[in-house]
């Protein structure tokens, strides 16, 4: 931020008293008390621009940026996926969830939030059955051609299991 400055004023305050103590602890010499003397000096500048610096502005920018970053670097980790390709993996697959699972929400970030409804999820806190008749303890889980699969899942792997 810059402003518009005329006159600077400094002011200086000096300690009231000084003591010396020696190496034992002792008083060795004590001086009298100074009175606080407060010394102003005042500069006068011919109208010019001084540089003020403020903190906040740049605590600000560098959130700011933080989040910036971090949005374009979500696009280059997790692209989206074409939807041929989910269609294909949708179809050739059943997900197990539970709808408190934190790794199940990062599947399904994934997969896309859009394309979910593609798939047939189960959610194992929900209809349970399914889930113990298939001896599923932890989630998310896969199932793909008959083979169970336990974990998060990239596209790239569930279009190797799935043959899409």
């Amino acid at each position: 931020m810059w402003e518009r400055v005329t006159k600077v004023t400094i002011t200086n305050l000096f300690p009231t008293s000084i003591l010396k103590m020696s190496k034992k602890g002792k008083n060795k010499k004590k001086k009298p008390p100074v009175e606080k003397e407060k010394i102003k000096k005042e500069l006068v500048v011919p109208n010019k621009l001084i540089k003020t610096s403020n903190k906040s502005y740049w605590f600000i920018g560098i959130i700011i940026a933080i989040v910036v970053l971090g949005y374009i670097h979500q696009d280059l980790i997790m692209p989206t996926p074409e939807e041929s390709d989910i269609k294909c993996i949708a179809e050739n697959s059943q997900f197990y969830s539970t709808t408190v699972c934190g790794y199940c929400k990062q599947q399904m970030a994934v997969l896309g939030q859009d394309n979910l409804h593609f798939f047939n999820i189960t959610y194992c806190d929900k209809t349970p059955e399914p889930c113990i008749e298939l001896g599923i303890q932890s989630v998310p889980f896969w199932i793909i051609n008959g083979q169970g699969y336990l974990g998060i899942q990239t596209i790239d792997q569930l279009k190797t299991l799935t043959r899409c």
